[in-house]
């Protein structure tokens, strides 16, 4: 009769046993797939990351380009003003210098 009485007992250790296994392989596969999403979340965060330094990249040569075609521009303006300047003055130049306009 000592089987009968600690039959009980043994089922419920079986049980608990069972359920602790099952308990261990949900926390195992759980944390397997959180590893997963943690390597696929840096691996697109990595992407992301190159995609806008590319991006930024990009934008900065247009705007440098912008930039560097404005100072061409902007050079022939100034030296038109420039020659556009004596020539304004090289008539009073000549007056100074006791020279006619002819």
């Amino acid at each position: 009769m000592t089987t009968n009485q600690n039959a009980p007992e043994i089922l419920r250790e079986e049980i608990l046993a069972t359920a602790q296994q099952e308990s261990e392989d949900i926390v195992l596969r759980a944390r397997q797939d959180a590893e997963g999403i943690l390597t696929n979340a840096a691996a697109e965060a990595d992407r992301l990351r190159k995609e806008r330094l590319d991006q930024a990249h990009t934008e900065a040569s247009r705007r440098s380009e912008l930039i560097l075609a404005t100072v061409s521009v902007e050079t022939g303006r100034l030296r038109a003003a420039r020659v556009e300047a004596l020539l304004e003055i090289q008539p009073l130049l000549q007056v100074c210098h006791g020279r006619s306009a002819a």
